[in-house]
Formats: structure tokens, C-alpha cells, sequence
């Protein structure tokens, strides 16, 4: 069953998983020639919009039918590599989830207005958590969740893949806490697969072009 993970507890619960949190987020930074380094296929499935329009419309473009698709495949993925336990999160430091100025206060902008039923599309993941977490404050709740079946992982792609994206906000991540992976959900809309692991990588990428998604590979 899903569970809330306070923000003190957060901190604690990163030590131990199997990827090296503080030594990801060094190299993340490019800080300290001495951390591991970390392969990332970053994968994705949305058109790109004409250039000239990147500064008032964004660079992607918001289909929620590929939007599904690449759900289905990235569960998929986890699914085949047998992961069933994730603690989701924001990038770097924690932070508060639905934040008012973001949500209440919202004032559309031209990317906004691009995509339909926009709030609607908010506030379904808000419900979503909400009927999930019945007693939590989502203008207030700064923590995690620990994802522990892979119905409910399901659940947590579908709400979180787009979630940076629509709000314009951080970026979340999926830690898994049997091997050394992190899964990414950014606000280009692509799904990054991270880690250190050179083998893992690669079965990743077979993965990948067995579910025919399109993926780059980087560090």
C-alpha cells in the first residue's frame, strides 16, 4: 500500500536506498569530479512546436493520446524489470507539492492556454492524491510517497508524468529501492531513466526498442 513519507523521515529513507542519493545529486550539479558517473536514456513521446515559438508557447506539445502511450510503455519497462517498490519524490530538495501560488492563484499563460481543460487536468491529480491521502493538506504537505505495488505505480506515472510540465514546477522522481535506478518525470515531458549501473543501462535500451519508444542516451 502507498504511504506518506514525512520530510524528515524523506532525508532518512535516501540513505538507504540502493542508488547513492547525495552522490546522484553531486553529480547532477557537476560539483565533485569524484562522483560516480551516471548513464541516462531520457525518453519521450511528443512533437516539438516550431522554434519561433518556444518563448511564448513552450517547446513541447501537450497530446495527452501519446501522453498514454508513453505511460503504457514506461510501466512497461518497470514492469520487465521486475520493480515493484518506489519512493517518489521532487528533484534536489524537498518541496511543498501543490503549492496556492501555482494552483489558486494561477494566472494562465500562453502554454496554458494551448492545452484544454488545463485545470481540470490539476485538479484531477490533486484528487487523485487526495482521495488516496484523505487527511493530507496538499497546500502544505512537503514529503514523499513510498509507491509499494505496481497497480498503484500505474497510478503514480499516469499523475506525475505530465505534472512538472502542467505546472510549470519541479521536476519529480521515482527512486527505486531494490537496485540502483532513478526514474525521472521532467517538465519537458520525457521519462529519464538514471543510474550509474553500466548493465542496467543497457537492458534498459533493449527495453526500450522492444517497446519501440524513442529514447537518447547520455551522461
Amino acid at each position: 500500500m502507498t504511504s506518506l513519507i514525512t520530510n524528515i523521515d524523506l532525508d532518512e529513507k535516501l540513505k538507504i536506498v540502493p542508488v547513492n542519493y547525495e552522490d546522484y545529486c553531486t553529480w547532477l550539479d557537476g560539483e565533485n569530479e569524484n562522483s560516480h558517473e551516471y548513464s541516462v536514456v531520457v525518453t519521450n513521446n511528443t512533437d516539438i512546436r516550431d522554434e519561433k515559438e518556444w518563448n511564448t508557447k513552450g517547446r513541447e506539445i501537450y497530446n495527452i493520446n501519446k501522453l498514454s502511450v508513453h505511460i503504457n510503455k514506461i510501466f512497461n519497462i518497470i514492469n520487465r524489470l521486475n520493480l515493484s517498490n518506489f519512493i517518489v519524490k521532487h528533484e534536489y530538495k524537498n518541496a511543498i507539492w501543490f503549492p496556492k501560488d501555482l494552483i489558486v492563484d494561477r494566472e494562465l499563460s500562453e502554454k496554458d492556454k494551448e492545452i484544454l481543460d488545463i485545470k481540470e487536468l490539476i485538479d484531477n491529480k490533486m484528487n487523485f492524491i487526495k482521495k488516496t491521502f484523505p487527511n493530507i493538506n496538499l497546500y502544505e504537505f512537503n514529503g514523499g510517497f513510498n509507491v509499494k505495488n505496481k497497480e498503484q505505480i500505474l497510478d503514480f506515472i499516469s499523475i506525475f508524468i505530465d505534472y512538472p510540465f502542467l505546472l510549470s514546477y519541479r521536476d519529480v522522481e521515482m527512486i527505486s529501492t531494490e537496485i540502483d535506478l532513478i526514474i525521472k518525470f521532467t517538465h519537458h515531458i520525457t521519462v529519464d531513466f538514471i543510474t550509474p549501473n553500466k548493465n542496467l543501462i543497457f537492458k534498459i535500451k533493449n527495453l526500450c526498442n522492444q517497446e519501440n519508444l524513442t529514447f537518447i542516451e547520455g551522461q
